[in-house]
């Protein structure tokens, strides 16, 4: 049962993701530049920062979706694509593809984990 249940738990993982990245990002939008430094100023001084920064500028949206399908945390992207004014539909579009990628991606490894904890060599069964 669970096998046909991963692509609607990965999906519904990263809708959840979306949704609070969307809100992030409003909260961007109405507090300014100057806000996300003083609150997040790790994530400026970050290794992150340069390598999604490099992205953002050379592929924009694609950029966007690039990152968001590696397992890393998402605010520096929010942040980078709110800076360099990406409109907010195509940043939560890209950051949704993204994630569903990568929680599909994940899902069977994450089911198979869940297998082995209960004694069982693969959930695939």
């Amino acid at each position: 049962a669970q096998k046909q249940r991963f692509v609607y738990v990965a999906l519904t993982n990263a809708a959840g993701v979306t949704l609070g990245i969307a809100i992030f990002a409003l909260l961007l939008e109405h507090h300014g530049d100057d806000w996300a430094r003083a609150s997040f100023p790790s994530v400026f001084s970050s290794g992150t920062w340069q390598t999604t920064e490099s992205l953002v500028q050379s592929y924009g949206g694609g950029g966007i979706f690039l990152v968001s399908c590696l397992p890393v945390l998402l605010h520096p992207v929010v942040i980078i694509g709110m800076l360099a004014r990406i409109k907010l539909p195509i940043l939560v579009g890209a950051v949704f593809a993204g994630r569903c990628i990568k929680c599909v991606c994940a899902a069977p490894c994450s089911f198979s984990g869940l297998s082995r904890a209960r004694g069982r060599s693969c959930i695939y069964r």
